[in-house]
């Protein structure tokens, strides 16, 4: 869940360069958007939009976890699987 967000500085960075790149601005090497990242929004503009990504992992954890239990008890109560 939570834990699978270690890399979102690099998915922003990831992002900046993508969105550099479609506006037609010079291309920067993953250090150079660190870099400008850092520069024009500090150390929280690594960290933007990481609690949606954080919550968007709970639940996609618990879907997957209780979700499957749900399913599979359903499937039993209707004797298609044992």
């Amino acid at each position: 869940g939570t834990l699978a967000c270690w890399n979102h500085p690099f998915e922003m960075a990831r992002i900046e360069a993508q969105a550099r790149a479609e506006a037609g601005q010079r291309a920067l090497s993953m250090p150079g958007v660190f870099s400008l990242v850092l520069k024009e929004q500090g150390p929280a503009g690594l960290f933007a939009g990481v609690i949606p990504r954080i919550g968007l992992g709970i639940w996609q954890t618990l879907f997957m976890v209780t979700g499957a239990k749900i399913v599979k008890q359903e499937l039993r109560e209707r004797g298609i699987i044992d």
